[in-house]
């Protein structure tokens, strides 16, 4: 069954649930971004609400399995506990806190969260329809946790052996 089939209230709640996403993600970038322009940014003090962000997908792969949405459950569990990971390992590696690379991973990650949202609200009602992000949202940046966790092992070498 289609999702423009589905009653009213299965749509409010995925609208809702995708704009509290959306929000908390937004709060998240803006915070940040304020946080590093003043170099005050401190990674421990968003760590909660990251992994609050990142937790809350796992609805995503809860509405995929009930036929709520279209989400590959697959790549969605990768994506979402991939990046609980990630963040664990981040907030066990407090000399990579203040890295570039970790802000560069948080942005991108965050952006990448806030196109989704927006995306699967249009989806939801059917306004436009981004066939390459709804089918790559989940797995487009896997790269990106490779290459991040190459650069942590290298600064981590490099600092053990100076």
């Amino acid at each position: 069954m289609e999702l423009s089939q589905r009653s009213t209230v299965l749509k409010l709640y995925i609208f809702l649930y995708n704009i509290i996403l959306f929000l908390l993600h937004l709060f998240l970038i803006v915070d940040i971004a304020n946080e590093h322009v003043k170099g005050t940014f401190v990674y421990n003090i968003h760590f909660p609400l990251l992994r609050l962000g990142t937790a809350l997908q796992i609805f995503d792969i809860l509405h995929s399995i009930a036929k709520f949405t279209k989400t590959n459950v697959s790549s969605g569990l990768i994506q979402v506990f991939g990046r609980l990971c990630m963040l664990y390992v981040i907030q066990g590696n407090p000399e990579i806190h203040s890295h570039l690379t970790t802000s560069i991973l948080l942005f991108v990650w965050i952006l990448i969260e806030i196109f989704s949202s927006k995306i699967n609200i249009y989806q939801l009602f059917k306004v436009i329809y981004f066939v390459i992000l709804d089918k790559n949202k989940y797995s487009a940046f896997v790269e990106i946790y490779i290459i991040y966790s190459h650069y942590c092992l290298i600064e981590r070498r490099n600092r053990s052996s100076v």
